[in-house]
């Protein structure tokens, strides 16, 4: 008989919780995927369309609305009524509806106010919330959480009527804490619809989308950007499909965080260009630094590829007859920005200095502040800037305070200085890896914790089809899709996805002689390389909790649950909610425990159970 320490305990709750988590992403990537190798909805015929709708109806408790899966496969089917492949039953959609109708509910959900979610609640009954909440969260609720909103409604005018019991206030509680922790790891926010978003848009939303992406960039979008797929996709459904309509702000958001995407790419692919100086003119030389001024949002500093050509072309106003365009210019321009970007990031971390970038206040910053930050950071990591970096604390900041006065002891930080402090941070998250996790904060889906980038390195079968070599753009977009739909979130730094859109950049329209994949190798790469990602995922996540918070690998811990206490199930149970992010489902070592306990309660005395 192994005794059961708290050690144990811990250890126990988590090899339990690795095993559920490993379950349940391998449920969920096969959900995803169906019998079919996956469900697009321009596939689904009529019939499949209703049988989808009926399902997310029964799984929500009403008419699916505008937005959700079911309404967009209709919208589709609409226009091809006899759907394509082999045809899906009721078994086959039923996942697919139930999983969309939970992201609906927290939708419709997380922005409603405490008082019309929870109604008027007892100072009692609001205590027991904000216990469910801090134990769905594994930290006590923050100042804008439901439950922190409720217990300053109850202390004001307390409740009346029957009382609610923890049944019925811990689905709110979760619900809530959910909202929290994607709003807390920048998930959701005033960046949130950059992360994830599909391509859908109306012919207007296309346009408007276009127009900021060429202001973003400065030249028209490219035919790999967000901008250009929106304009063809929309020239096939000049209504959109059916969602909430986005608003130029939101449209600008989307269009800066893919023009830093293509900015990045261009320039790590056009870093090595050799220019000769000697015969550049003198318009030339203007043209260039007007260019690289536009691309850097400040004057090019000495040193720089325009600073360089001005000298030069003092000395020979009239050139060498060979005069370049401005699109050859404009290449130059921005790839040269780039270099001076790392170089300036560069000074600024081997700086003596600690404080070399401008302070930045987070309780004072706001929304627009936030927004420019993340967009520089973005630029410089050539990703989203992880969850722990300076610009996803701002933006979780500026989300309490969004009219804030400034980061900068009451004004606003202008965009070199946000660059400069983005730079430092940039520096200093490549430098770091990911942030560690910490007891208490789950982190992002797709967080890989300490232990860095993933890598595609030995993969085998389907994705081993995949030639990063000779991968074209088009190819790339599609697997980032379907490795998107497959994890839920959008594939981290080092995926295959990811990987493949930075090779792409390199060569658009693929490498000849090569193999074009077709949307199902696609999917199988995909599908493959999801499951390394979640399996490396899962080893890299929380197992014995250290004095100082830090979180190790996995341990295994053995539990005698015919001689386990209620005080030790309960720990248990405490233990593997924290490590999950969830309460442990009924096939969990936490639950054998309690019924355990349950059963051993209930017998007569004197009967061994």
């Amino acid at each position: 008989m192994s005794a059961n320490t708290p050690a144990n305990i811990t250890q126990a709750a988590v090899s339990d919780a690795i095993r559920i988590e490993s379950e349940r992403a391998a449920e969920q990537i096969a959900n995803a995927t169906g019998s079919t190798g996956g469900v697009d909805l321009p596939d689904l015929s009529a019939k499949e369309a209703n049988k989808l709708e009926g399902e997310e109806h029964k799984a929500l408790g009403y008419r699916p609305p505008k937005g959700s899966l079911a309404a967009e496969a209709k919208a589709a089917a609409a226009r091809n009524p006899e759907g394509s492949g082999e045809e899906l039953n009721r078994a086959d959609l039923r996942p697919l509806a139930e999983f969309d109708a939970q992201r609906v509910e927290l939708e419709r959900n997380a922005g409603a106010e405490p008082e019309a979610v929870v109604g008027h609640l007892t100072e009692k009954e609001a205590r027991k919330l904000e216990s469910e909440e801090h134990k769905a969260l594994g930290y006590r609720p923050p100042k804008d959480s439901i439950a922190a909103e409720a217990k300053s409604v109850a202390s004001k005018e307390p409740g009346s009527g029957p009382e609610l019991t923890r049944a019925d206030l811990r689905p709110v509680a979760e619900l809530d804490a959910a909202r929290v922790e994607l709003e807390r790891n920048g998930v959701l926010g005033a960046a949130g619809a950059v992360d994830g978003i599909s391509v859908g848009f109306s012919e207007k939303e296309a346009r408007k989308l276009e127009s900021e992406e060429h202001k973003a960039l400065g030249y028209r979008p490219p035919k790999d950007s967000l901008a250009a797929e929106a304009m063809r996709d929309a020239a096939q459904h000049p209504e959109g499909t059916g969602g909430p309509e986005l608003n130029r702000a939101e449209l600008r958001e989307v269009a800066e965080a893919d023009a830093a995407r293509i900015e990045v790419e261009r320039g790590t692919a056009d870093a090595d260009v050799v220019v000769n100086l000697d015969g550049i003119s003198e318009k030339e030389a203007k043209k260039l630094e007007s260019e690289e001024h536009k691309a850097l949002g400040y004057r090019p500093p000495k040193g720089s590829l325009a600073a360089e050509a001005q000298a030069e072309a003092a000395k020979h106003p009239e050139g060498d007859g060979r005069e370049l365009n401005r699109a050859e210019l404009r290449e130059l321009a921005q790839a040269d920005a780039v270099l001076v970007e790392a170089e300036r990031s560069e000074l600024d971390t081997s700086s003596s200095s600690p404080t070399s970038s401008a302070p930045i206040d987070l309780n004072n910053i706001n929304a627009k502040e936030a927004r420019k930050l993340m967009s520089e950071e973005h630029k410089l990591l050539g990703h989203r800037p992880p969850p722990g970096s300076l610009a996803a604390e701002a933006q979780s900041a500026a989300a309490k305070h969004p009219d804030a006065p400034g980061a900068a002891g009451g004004r606003e930080l202008n965009r070199a200085e946000l660059r400069e402090v983005a730079a430092e941070d940039a520096a200093r998250v490549e430098e770091t890896g990911e942030p560690t996790l910490r007891r208490g904060s789950r982190g992002s889906r797709g967080s890989q914790g300490s232990a860095g980038r993933i890598s595609p390195t030995g993969l085998t079968g389907a994705a081993a089809k995949v030639d990063l070599e000779k991968i074209s753009a088009k190819e790339a977009r599609k697997l980032m899709s379907e490795e998107h739909k497959i994890l839920g979130y959008r594939p981290p730094p080092g995926s295959l996805a990811a990987e493949a859109q930075s090779a792409a950049a390199k060569h658009p329209e693929g490498v000849a002689p090569k193999k074009d994949l077709n949307r199902k190798e696609l999917r199988e790469a995909a599908l493959e390389d999801a499951a390394r990602i979640e399996s490396e995922r899962l080893s890299q996540s929380p197992g014995s909790v250290a004095s100082d918070g830090a979180v190790s690998g996995a341990v295994s811990g053995n539990i005698d649950l015919e001689n386990v206490t209620v005080g030790q199930a309960r720990e248990l149970q405490s233990e593997e909610q924290r490590i999950l992010g969830y309460r442990p489902p009924r096939e969990s070592i936490a639950a054998a425990a309690q019924s355990m306990v349950d059963r051993m309660e209930s017998a007569p005395r004197g009967i061994q159970v």
